[in-house]
């Protein structure tokens, strides 16, 4: 869970980072409220669910905008690039993220039965921490150590 919850709040920081970067480049204000639609329904529906509910939210900012009078090729431009692009990336990281963690949550004492037994040598190591999280039993007899 803490994995998937760094995941989407980097591709929220993304998202907003690209977005906020090039519009105050390109000189338009606008907000990034879109991208939360986007977030829930990857949550809630994985890797489907973000890239459809992202371009779902590109559809109705164009129809929108032709709607009100407002679409010009400049706003069409920057629905479709860069904002359309981070809100699909974000859609599909937090979706990705989701499905990797059900995947492994349901496997996980599986995956664990597979790294004990295998007599392949396997070491974990945590890159935050720059600790070794864990080894197998043939890493431990290939370095010549002991639990």
């Amino acid at each position: 869970m803490r994995t998937r919850l760094t995941i989407v709040l980097g591709a929220f920081v993304l998202h907003v980072g690209v977005f906020y970067f090039t519009a105050s480049r390109a000189g338009i204000s606008d907000t990034s409220f879109e991208v939360i639609p986007v977030l829930v329904a990857s949550l809630l529906f994985g890797v489907r669910g973000g890239l459809n509910s992202s371009l779902s939210t590109m559809t109705l900012h164009v129809i929108l905008f032709a709607t009100i009078g407002a679409l010009t090729f400049d706003r069409l431009s920057h629905i479709l690039f860069p904002e359309g692009v981070a809100t699909i990336a974000v859609g599909v990281l937090a979706g990705l993220a989701r499905d990797f963690s059900i995947a492994h949550g349901a496997d996980g004492e599986r995956l664990r039965q597979l790294f004990a037994a295998t007599s392949d040598a396997i070491i974990l190591f945590d890159a935050e921490t720059k600790r070794f999280v864990d080894s197998n039993g043939a890493a431990l007899r290939l370095f010549g150590f002991s639990r």
